[in-house]
């Protein structure tokens, strides 16, 4: 991929960019800032796809668990809420393929 493939949230304030080489999440702050995540391949080797009848969906990169004294909360990691979720799951294990592929080196092939 030369340019990113851009993937936009319609009902929150997120873009999703998927690159060649990994997977970013950018995400607008509270209080005007960005926030920025980046998921190289070797991060995204266990992707969870949860799909929705009209095909939209959330890709799962990982999952984050915090603990209080008396309870535990997990926040998903990863595109949500994407239209043609399938279709976006499959770019991202095909960069993955290819980013490992290509650090594979001559000798692999």
């Amino acid at each position: 991929f030369s340019a990113p493939y851009w993937v936009y949230r319609k009902a929150g304030r997120s873009a999703y960019a998927i690159t060649d080489r990994r997977a970013i999440l950018l995400d607008a702050g509270w209080f005007g800032g960005l926030n920025v995540r980046s998921f190289g391949p070797d991060e995204l080797d266990d992707i969870t796809r949860k799909q929705r009848a009209d095909g939209s969906g959330d890709l799962i990169f990982r999952r984050d668990i915090s603990h209080t004294h008396d309870s535990t909360h997990t926040r998903d990691i990863g595109f949500m809420a994407i239209r043609n979720v399938k279709d976006v799951e499959t770019i991202i294990r095909t960069m993955v393929e290819t980013a490992r592929t290509n650090s594979a080196g001559p000798e692999a092939s």
